[in-house]
């Protein structure tokens, strides 16, 4: 069986760091009744409404992409569909048409280069899992480095997938109140000058957020390799008495502990140069 490629990781090369508070024009729905998810996990059965799927603009469709040109796709339509530039998703503004027989579980907020997502998919096959990431150009590597695998190692990584946004503003228009069962948190950008502090994904306003989407006894797991990011992050779980910071007796049987210090890019950088990583898990009481 011929191997499809898998995207070259230096061709998506993009800055680190990015301002989730400024205004990047980037496409949402205005709720997740909005989102078929079945062009994300193909695996789906069929939704209401689906002879209105979301479609890859005439452009794209005309012209193969890269994933096409690479052999990726064996002659089938373009289906990826990230919210980027490259592969946008059209999020129609009219009445409500999807009904989620299946709803995403596990999130992993700034996912990187989704090594992580490629983890949690073993782990958890029979879970719906997204990586949301705000920049460009990685979304588009992680999209097409999950649909070669799907091709590659059928019929594993169905459950996983990606999507462009900024999970700070729109998270609320994918997904619903108490839907959520762990929430990933991996080396997060730490945004050290204190002016700059309302940018971090985890801030006691922002634990509002996660609250209302987490289920009871939802977790957060956070993981990083800056200090004073970590003590910052358990003074906001203090501050925001409905998570409770588990101790490490009460997680030291978790998976998640051991594929968080593994399984992503950053913690393998991390243990390379043989630096400290800090983690912390909170429930959702």
């Amino acid at each position: 069986m011929k191997k499809h490629k898998v995207p070259c990781k230096k061709f998506y090369r993009q800055r680190a760091h990015c301002n989730p508070l400024s205004d990047s024009y980037i496409r949402y729905p205005v709720n997740c009744s909005y989102v078929n998810w079945r062009v994300h996990y193909p695996h789906l059965p069929s939704q209401g409404g689906d002879s209105q799927v979301e479609t890859i603009s005439s452009v794209e469709t005309k012209h193969p992409t890269s994933v096409e040109a690479e052999g990726l796709t064996d002659g089938d339509p373009p289906i990826l569909q990230l919210n980027t530039n490259k592969y946008p998703i059209d999020y129609s503004q009219g009445t409500p048409k999807y009904a989620a027989h299946a709803e995403v579980t596990i999130l992993d907020i700034g996912c990187g280069y989704g090594g992580l997502l490629f983890e949690l998919s073993k782990i958890f096959p029979d879970k719906l899992i997204l990586g949301m990431e705000i920049r460009d150009k990685i979304t588009n590597y992680v999209g097409e480095k999950i649909h070669s695998y799907r091709k590659n190692y059928p019929p594993h990584y169905k459950n996983i997938s990606v999507i462009r946004t900024n999970a700070m503003k729109f998270l609320p228009n994918y997904i619903k109140k108490n839907q959520i069962e762990k929430l990933f948190f991996c080396f997060p950008d730490p945004h050290f000058k204190k002016q700059n502090w309302r940018r971090r994904t985890i801030t006691i306003e922002n634990l509002s957020l996660y609250y209302y989407l987490l289920k009871t006894g939802g977790l957060i797991y956070f993981i990083t390799d800056v200090y004073t990011l970590y003590l910052w992050v358990k003074f906001c779980f203090s501050k925001y008495p409905r998570f409770r910071l588990l101790k490490p007796e009460e997680c030291q049987d978790d998976i998640c502990v051991k594929i968080i210090h593994e399984s992503s890019e950053e913690s393998k950088r991390v243990r390379k140069n043989q630096q400290p990583m800090y983690f912390c898990i909170a429930r959702k009481e």
